[in-house]
């Protein structure tokens, strides 16, 4: 019995050792708690780590999360209690799962894609703007149009201006696609490298930005500020501070109300918020 409870601890003790990174220390899907707040218990082959992938590995059945009364990943959904979701050696009931742990879909369509990152400017240049967008889903997703701009009181039928002609593009499952104004200096590359303005493209107080398909049709939006239009969802999503971007956080979260899904953060183009 000594032995156990003096194993137990030390599992703890690994499982939240601050110094191990991402993806590197095991824990236990059944404890309470299996991994600090904004991160997952996930099953990579029969070993459970705790990890802030959001999603879990391709080809491996996984329920191996909890869901605890905070806000991300394990520990930290929002169902107000926690959820043992680990059933390695049986069937997993799927309307047991919280909306925000289902695991990712592979039958998205355009739709389900996301504005998953903004950037109005920098602190050297107004022009050090762009927008991401993010593929939440298991599958690839193949899409064309236009990534379109609205002044923070334009809730006309019209848009401001169109930042950029998107030809047609593939974004694998859980990948990104960067469009940036010609002043973007940072890395990775962007996917498109100016927006067709020549000018500065997004006001830093308020507006709002939205991907359309050839049919004009709106696939993903968002807004931010005093944005009073209609590509905001809900509540407008804060401002971004000095050397800041606004992102979803945690990365990819959708709750179709900005204010709720969206940060104020570390800039980090094409990659996880």
């Amino acid at each position: 019995m000594r032995n156990t409870v003096v194993f137990a601890v030390l599992l703890a003790a690994g499982c939240f050792n601050p110094r191990i990174t991402d993806q590197g220390f095991g824990c236990d899907p059944t404890a309470l708690q299996p991994c600090p707040d904004g991160m997952y218990c996930r099953n990579f082959s029969g070993a459970f780590l705790c990890t802030t992938n959001q999603f879990a590995p391709t080809g491996v059945v996984d329920m191996a999360m909890s869901s605890g009364g905070g806000g991300g990943g394990g520990g930290g959904g929002g169902t107000g209690g926690d959820v043992d979701l680990a059933t390695p050696s049986g069937p997993v009931d799927m309307a047991m799962l919280p909306p925000d742990l289902t695991p990712p879909s592979t039958n998205c369509t355009p739709t389900d894609l996301v504005i998953n990152e903004v950037r109005t400017g920098s602190s050297t240049s107004a022009k050090e703007e762009w927008v991401e967008l993010y593929n939440p889903c298991g599958n690839s997703i193949t899409f064309s149009g236009k990534l379109v701009y609205r002044s923070d009181t334009n809730n006309t039928s019209t848009d401001t201006s169109t930042l950029a002609t998107i030809p047609s593009t593939t974004i694998a499952g859980g990948g990104y696609f960067l469009i940036a104004n010609s002043g973007y200096t940072s890395s990775p590359a962007a996917d498109i490298a100016t927006f067709s303005t020549t000018s500065v493209g997004m006001a830093d107080g308020g507006g709002g930005v939205a991907v359309r398909d050839n049919g004009n049709n709106i696939l993903c939006s968002m807004g931010w500020g005093t944005a009073n239009n209609t590509f905001q969802q809900g509540s407008a999503a804060p401002t971004e501070a000095t050397g800041k971007s606004i992102a979803r956080t945690p990365n990819g979260a959708d709750t179709h109300h900005d204010s709720v899904d969206f940060k104020s953060a570390t800039p980090t183009p094409r990659a996880a918020n």
